[in-house]
Order: structure tokens, then C-alpha cells, then sequence
């Protein structure tokens, strides 16, 4: 292929905006689609260089897989070694094996479905992965291994017969994407799948080279600048709420596929693209993409989250100038056929991805070396992650719903049992209640999903209609009941308010828009009209007065203290890094109060009824302990398994608060 400086642009355009978005700075809350980029550009030239090679009778398997090798696996490989130190002296067991795992799956060009199965509800935060931004090379690995046998299958097609298959194959994998991104948002995100039709644009660039390569003038400076404005808004007008891959995409990938198709040198974007520093930048791009998240990953853990801007600022400048290192001298070296053969190049890459494969294995099945650590840091941070597993195992799976008349009954055995129903926040709880209701001889019985409101009419992006359904069957099961109390809890804060949790202290927490809650049947552009807090405020309390008219008595739950910080994880940091704390580690009871204003005016505006209980955990972690703070730890314990997830401690308080009520309402007889 001819070389064209202004692909090295875009790949500088594409690498900026990620690393920037990955260091947290607002006004790039686009810039991940630089990866969206990426896909196209590789397509392009991946199809450009295979077709034509077929064409002309000269390709081979060998040399093709030579070409990848030499281009990914030095400089993967690398950051993959550098990276091991810091993760052995940094990372706690459960960090350190997942890391190992994420080392085997790099290996096996597998870790961006490593990262999908990783992803769960209680997963630790992606910000703490070094190895995160792999999943994309492993996405184009894939794609490297069938592409190529997908155009020698039909290498006797017609170029337009191919690139007819091409754009079917992308239809059908946008039309994927577009469903996915609502109905299995983390798969959609990870697999190749829902991104094909990325690469395959690339694709149908290569194969219409001929007539676009033939514009120029006007035509050629419209449609540049045009994809040129198309890349910017994506990455400036995005965030994370949209839905990613979807037919959103299409802004970026299309701008991409205008700016390959009619860039030249004498355009505006040409010019732009083909300046020197651009072209620098867009040559080291694949390093910087490299070592960046290993370095914003490995500051988050040694400074416990308080990385400042101007701390991400160096870390980025660091991420390029290390770029430049090992392109100088591991990107280019390898790339030479008179440098190292190709013999070398297959017997390196198999011994130093079974070496880093092997040192995964040892770190997985080790559970993560905890004897590197201190035994009190171990011992702290193996209190993070889940819930008590006699209430994690009832936590509804919303693919059936069929049953829950004869599920999730704790304890004893009394048809007056107590209901407990919820999101997540109501799985502790409901061990704890149960805990402090045996000696009552009252039953729990317990209904729970992750990221399903308890309340009817109402969507959120993030749990998807599954959630509606589980609701509504709830609903149906609890007004069919005879009167009884039914406990409703829920993280409030999170469905109504469109920012994420922010302790200001350095802990904040990975929510997105996709947590919002909207009233069933509105577009997502729901959640940013100024009256939707009032309408889904109204939705909860219509839910509430039903199971009240219904003669059931209602014990409501108002807003748990947010944390911000994984507490367990946040304490073992401190023991392993020596650091002392004055007092329990907590946060200020001024930003709850922030943080939980409008939840508390939505649950206020509910009557008052004498079938109705109304328990704020706020008077008893707040304020109470510790003058003006919210307190995540008594006694050397966490009150919490992660940043905002009440354990067995911090439950029974909640417990405690509900028994207390119940007790003073008449609701519940002595042991």
C-alpha cells in the first residue's frame, strides 16, 4: 500500500480522545469512540492489503499472521511484563487474580470476552483493570482470524458480489448491536459481533478504493471536513448514556469512513491530519493506547483514588512518552524482516505468550498470591465483593419469574411472614431481618433484583425490560397476598439523580445515565426532562399507596449512605501501604444530604398513613459516631461490602431500626 500520513492522523485523533475520556475529563465524554475509529481504519487496511494480495495471487496465511505478530505482540507482550511488578506489589488477591486471568485471556486473544463474563453486578470497578483495554485488540485478533478466510472463500465472487456479502454481513451486525445495546448492553459493548460492521466499513472502504480515490476539490474538502465535524461530536457530544454500539455508532464510523475515503494532502483536513506532531502522535498511537490504562490503573490503587487532573495530565504525557520508547525500540526493531526472521517471530511470540499465559495460570490458581500481602490487609479486603450467600442465592434471576410463591423464604415457616422487596440493597438486609426476626418466629420472605426500583411503571436502561417484568409479577404476587409488611428499599439516590455518586473525599462511584430511572415507554432522552424526577417520584409513591390500599402495612426505607470507596478494599489498602486513620473511615453528612435531597422530598410527598413506617438509615450511621459524618466502619469493622452495599453489620443497624418501629406500631409481638 501507499503510505497516506493522514491515516497516521486519524490514529492520533482516535488515541487522544480515549486516553483523555479514560483520565475522567468531562468535555471528552465521547472519546472512547477513538476505538470505533480504530476498527474502521483497521478494516480498511486490512482488507486493502488482503484482497489485493489475493487478487494477485501472492497471499499466504504465514505472511499475513507474520504481519499481525509483528505488529501487536511486541509491544503487548511488553506492557504485559512491565506491568506484572506493579500488580504483584500493588494489587490485593482478588485484583491480582483477576489480573492473571486477564494475562491468560490476552494470550489467547480472548479477553474482551474474559472482560463480558467478568461483568457482573458485584464485579470491582473497570477503572482497577490494567488490562482492561485489551478487549479491543482482542476484538481485531478475531477478526483476524476469520476475515482472512472470509475472503478466500469467496475470492471468485466479483468485487461487487463480495462487496454485496460485505454489507449484508454489516447490516445484520448493526441491526444485532442496535437490539444488544438495550436487551445485553455488556455483551454488545465486548464481542465481536456487535462490532463486525465496524470493521466490515473499513471493508467496504478497501473494496471502493477505485471511485473514491478519483475525488478531489470540492467534493473531497466537503466530505473530509464533514467526517472530520462527525468524528468531533461524537467525541465531545457522547458520553456514557449513549448507547454504544448502536446506531449511534454510525456518526463516528461514517465520519471515519469520510475522512479515509476523501482526505488528501491538499485538504483542510489533510493538512490538519498530515502535520508532523499529528503524524508523530498517530505513529506511536497503538503504544499509547497501550500503556495508558495500565498507568491510570496502577495510580487509582496506589494513591486510593485521590488522582487529581493534574496527576492524570502526567500520567498521559507519561503514557506518550513511553509510547515513544517502545516504538523506537520495540515496535520498529520487530517490524524488520532483516531484524528478526520469521521463524523467530513465530517461535518468540509462542514462548512469551506461554510464558505470560503460565505466569496468569500461577496467579489464578493461586487465588491471586495473597502471602504477598500483609495477613490483616488479606484478611479486610476478603470482606469485599458479595453479599451473605443465604441472600445472594435468592437474589432473583429475572429469567424466572414463575415461582415466587414457593422462593426466597427465610427462617420459619408462619403464613404471616414478613416481605422484603428491593434492588439490591434489600439482599442484606433481608439476612438481617431475618437474623433479628427468628426469635419472633416470623419468616422473611424475599424479593430482589439488581437495579429493579421497586415500583411499577417505571424503566431503567441498565437492569432492561426484564426488570419491568419482574416488577409487575412482584406486584401482581403481592396484591393476590393477604395483608401482611412488606419492607421496600432501594439505592433512591441512583434512579433519580443523573451524576454519579461523588464523596468529594476521592471516592466515586462507577454509575452511569443508564442508571436512571424514567417512566415506562419514554425515550431515553426521558432522563434529562426537568419534570422526570417529579413523574417518577410519583410512580413510587402510586406503588406504595396500592399494596396500602391493599391492607398491607409498608415499612419504607429511606436512601443507605453512599460510600464512594469499596470500604473493605479501601481499609486494605490503607494496612498494606501503612497508612493510619484517626477514627472510623467515613464521609460528610453534608454531601448525603446533597445526594439525597430530591429522594427524600419524592418519599416526603408520600401521606401519612397508619399502615405506614418510614425508617432512615441516615440517624443511624450519620452524625452519630462522628460529629458531621457518615460513618462506613465501627470498631475496626466495614459496615459495607463494597461502595454503597450495606453488609451483615450495617444491615443489622437497618435491622435494628425496622424492629425497633415495627415494635413501637404494635406490628410485631416480644420473643
Amino acid at each position: 500500500m501507499q503510505y497516506r500520513a493522514e491515516i497516521d492522523g486519524l490514529r492520533a485523533l482516535a488515541v487522544i480522545p480515549v486516553i483523555l475520556f479514560h483520565a475522567g475529563f468531562d468535555l471528552f465524554g465521547g472519546g472512547y469512540v477513538g476505538v470505533d475509529v480504530f476498527f474502521v481504519i483497521s478494516g480498511y487496511l486490512i482488507t486493502t492489503i488482503i484482497h489485493t494480495e489475493i487478487q494477485a495471487g501472492s497471499f499466504s496465511i504465514l505472511g499475513f499472521y507474520d504481519r499481525r505478530i509483528r505488529r501487536i505482540l511486541p509491544a503487548l507482550m511488553l506492557v504485559c511484563l512491565v506491568s506484572i511488578p506493579f500488580a504483584w506489589m500493588w494489587m490485593l488477591p482478588n485484583e491480582f487474580r483477576n489480573f492473571a486471568q486477564s494475562l491468560v485471556a490476552i494470550s489467547v486473544f480472548a479477553s474482551n470476552i474474559l472482560f463480558w463474563l467478568e461483568s457482573d453486578y458485584f464485579a470491582a470497578a473497570a477503572e482497577l483493570k490494567p488490562m482492561l483495554h485489551t478487549w479491543s485488540l482482542a476484538v481485531e485478533e478475531q477478526f483476524y482470524v476469520f476475515f482472512p478466510l472470509f475472503l478466500l472463500l469467496f475470492r471468485r465472487l466479483t468485487v461487487k458480489s463480495l462487496l454485496a456479502v460485505i454489507i449484508l454481513c454489516a447490516i445484520v451486525s448493526l441491526a444485532l448491536a442496535e437490539w444488544a445495546s438495550t436487551t445485553h448492553p455488556i455483551a454488545n459493548f465486548y464481542l465481536l459481533p456487535t462490532r463486525a460492521w465496524e470493521l466490515a466499513v473499513g471493508a467496504m472502504l478497501a473494496l471502493t478504493a477505485p471511485t473514491w480515490l478519483r475525488t478531489d476539490g470540492v467534493v473531497a474538502q466537503t466530505g473530509s471536513a464533514l467526517g472530520f465535524g462527525m468524528i468531533l461530536y461524537a467525541v465531545f457530544a457522547f458520553d456514557e448514556s449513549t448507547p454504544f454500539p448502536s446506531l449511534w455508532a454510525l456518526i463516528p464510523v461514517i465520519g471515519t469512513a469520510l475522512v479515509v475515503a476523501f482526505t488528501r494532502p491538499r485538504t483542510l483536513v489533510g493538512r490538519m491530519l498530515c502535520w508532523s506532531p499529528v503524524v508523530g502522535i498517530g505513529l506511536i498511537s497503538y503504544s499509547a493506547y497501550l500503556w495508558h490504562q495500565p498507568l491510570f490503573a496502577f495510580a487509582r490503587i496506589r494513591l486510593l483514588d485521590h488522582v487529581t487532573p493534574d496527576v492524570y495530565l502526567g500520567l498521559s504525557v507519561a503514557a506518550l512518552v513511553l509510547a515513544y520508547l517502545s516504538w523506537r525500540f520495540v515496535e520498529r526493531p520487530f517490524r524488520q524482516r532483516t531484524v528478526f526472521s520469521r521463524r523467530q517471530i513465530f517461535v518468540g511470540a509462542a514462548c512469551v505468550s506461554v510464558l505470560v499465559a503460565g505466569f496468569g495460570m500461577f496467579g489464578h490458581l493461586t487465588r491471586g498470591l495473597p502471602q504477598r500481602l500483609p495477613p490483616d490487609a488479606i484478611q479486610m479486603a476478603a470482606l469485599s465483593g458479595r453479599p451473605d450467600a443465604r441472600t445472594r442465592d435468592c437474589h432473583a434471576n429475572i429469567a424466572d419469574q414463575s415461582v415466587l410463591d414457593e422462593s426466597c423464604l427465610h427462617a420459619g415457616e408462619r403464613s404471616d411472614n414478613l416481605i422484603i422487596w428491593g434492588d439490591s440493597h434489600a439482599v442484606e438486609l433481608a439476612g438481617a431481618l431475618t437474623d433479628t426476626l427468628a426469635a419472633h418466629d416470623t419468616s422473611v420472605r424475599q424479593f430482589s433484583s439488581s437495579a429493579c426500583v421497586p415500583a411499577l411503571g417505571v424503566y431503567r436502561a441498565r437492569a432492561g425490560l426484564e426488570c419491568v417484568r419482574f416488577t409487575e409479577h412482584v406486584m401482581d404476587y403481592l396484591l393476590e397476598q393477604p395483608p401482611t409488611t412488606i419492607v421496600v428499599v432501594a439505592r433512591w439516590p441512583v434512579h433519580l439523580e443523573l451524576e454519579p455518586f461523588d464523596n468529594m473525599e476521592g471516592g466515586v462511584l462507577p454509575d452511569h445515565l443508564n442508571d436512571v430511572s424514567i417512566p415506562l415507554g419514554s425515550e431515553r432522552s426521558a432522563a434529562f426532562d426537568p419534570d422526570r424526577i417529579d413523574k417518577v417520584g410519583t410512580l413510587y409513591r402510586e406503588t406504595v399507596e396500592s399494596l396500602l390500599a391493599n391492607g398491607h402495612r409498608v415499612v419504607l426505607v429511606y436512601p443507605v449512605p453512599e460510600v464512594g470507596w469499596s470500604v473493605p478494599i479501601h481499609l486494605a489498602r490503607e494496612i498494606q501501604f501503612g497508612i493510619e486513620r484517626e477514627g472510623p473511615l467515613s464521609t460528610s453528612h453534608d454531601v448525603f444530604r446533597e445526594r439525597t435531597a430530591q429522594s427524600y422530598q419524592q418519599l416526603d410527598l408520600l401521606g401519612e398513613n397508619a399502615n405506614l413506617i418510614r425508617v432512615k438509615p441516615e440517624t443511624a450511621f450519620c452524625d452519630t459516631y462522628v460529629a458531621g459524618r457518615c460513618v462506613a466502619q465501627l470498631d475496626g469493622d466495614p459496615l459495607y461490602f463494597d461502595g454503597h452495599h450495606v453488609n451483615t453489620k450495617g444491615a443489622t443497624m437497618i435491622a435494628d431500626q425496622i424492629i425497633d418501629a415495627m415494635t413501637q406500631k404494635g406490628w410485631l409481638a416480644g420473643p
